[in-house]
């Protein structure tokens, strides 16, 4: 159709023989066809990337809770709106959530809290915008969980026992989920004759450790007692343990997609994501 009008407005062009007809010519074929409105999107939080996902901490401090929907407008005019779209986890559709107005800049951003996995998109209506309104992708926020720990950080001699308290925070919908999940522990213990070691920079899953049945304090929070023990005598010494459950996005929403190393015989001490 594009070839067709540019063609029927050449032959017009040369019945009428002058540059004014063409002129005129070109230009109501310019407000005929509009430019092409198109939309950016990203999310973006405090929180690092893991995979190359976005992730948020549910219940988390310091604005880790939260992520930013963000994004540029091309080809709209001021006064367009753009209605920030979500489809949460378990649904089946888009739902409009929050509008921005756009005025001389043509760029938006939504703040956003999602308690499970979460999808957004957006649109961009307005009076000079016929049909179906414009969208841009889908941008995914990822949960998880807020975890702290408490409890025994120092050792005795001639045997360390180090008893920690895990209290972990989920939504409510996804507490049986979460709670069931099984734990799986990490360990490493160096020693020296004379001197403190080096920290370990690697451990290994530690089948003695145990972690005790969950306690259940609120419909979003548990706690659970994590218990290790190590031989260090009269040596200098250094140790750390780890631990982990094991993502299921999928299954109840929290987590991030894929296999983050949970579960693996070694993992890094200084890996900032188990999942």
């Amino acid at each position: 159709m594009q070839h067709s009008r540019l063609w029927r407005a050449t032959a017009l062009i040369a019945a009428v023989g002058g540059l004014a007809g063409l002129g005129t010519a070109a230009s109501a074929a310019a407000a005929a066809s509009p430019a092409a409105v198109t939309v950016t999107i990203a999310a973006t939080s405090a929180v690092p990337r893991v995979s190359g996902h976005t992730l948020v901490v549910f219940m988390g401090p310091r604005k880790t809770n939260m992520a930013t929907v963000h994004g540029k407008v091309t080809g709209a005019a001021a006064g367009d709106t753009v209605t920030l779209l979500r489809e949460s986890f378990g649904g089946t559709g888009f739902t409009g959530i929050a509008h921005h107005e756009l005025r001389a800049a043509s760029t938006y951003s939504f703040a956003v809290k999602p308690s499970r996995r979460a999808r957004y998109q957006v649109q961009v209506t307005g009076s000079d915008i016929p049909g179906t309104p414009p969208a841009s992708p889908v941008a995914t926020v990822y949960v998880t969980p807020h975890g702290s720990v408490t409890g025994g950080r120092h050792c005795g001699r001639p045997v360390c026992r180090i008893k920690l308290k895990v209290w972990v925070k989920v939504p409510a919908v996804a507490y049986r989920a979460e709670a069931a999940k099984h734990w799986y522990l990490y360990s490493r213990l160096k020693l020296a004759a004379h001197r403190k070691p080096a920290p370990p920079t690697v451990l290994r899953l530690n089948t003695h450790a145990t972690a005790s049945r969950r306690v259940k304090l609120h419909g979003y929070e548990f706690v659970v007692t994590l218990r290790f023990k190590f031989r260090v005598g009269n040596h200098g010494y250094r140790w750390r343990v780890g631990f982990c459950t094991r993502d299921a996005v999928g299954t109840d929403g929290i987590g991030v997609p894929g296999h983050h190393a949970c579960g693996n015989k070694w993992i890094s001490a200084s890996r900032a994501y188990l999942g």
